[in-house]
């Protein structure tokens, strides 16, 4: 799904820069596309090798009040792996 809206942006961008026949505008864009599809190419290779542990984060923590999504974000710690959720809170029990 990222790497298909970062090829309808990337369409849809060079376009409007082809328009423009601005060089420069065009060579920032397409190393901000260059760098987006590196950053997701990362994710997808750091969700593989860490399968196992989102495995486990699901078992152990998911239930009514936690969600963790099909593709989490993945930080990398030395001697673990932090693993984004969603927590539940209800209208009426934040405190602000």
């Amino acid at each position: 799904m990222d790497n298909e809206l970062i090829d309808q942006l990337s369409f849809a961008l060079s376009e409007v820069l082809e328009i423009n026949a601005n060089t420069s505008a065009r060579e920032t864009y397409l190393a901000l596309v260059k760098q987006a599809r590196e950053t997701l190419a990362r994710r997808e290779r750091e969700r593989a090798t860490y399968a196992g542990h989102i495995t486990q984060a699901r078992a152990q923590y998911c239930n009514d009040d936690c969600e963790i999504d099909d593709e989490p974000y993945l930080s990398v710690a030395d001697e673990g792996v932090w693993v984004s959720a969603w927590v539940w809170v209800a209208n009426g029990e934040s405190q602000s």
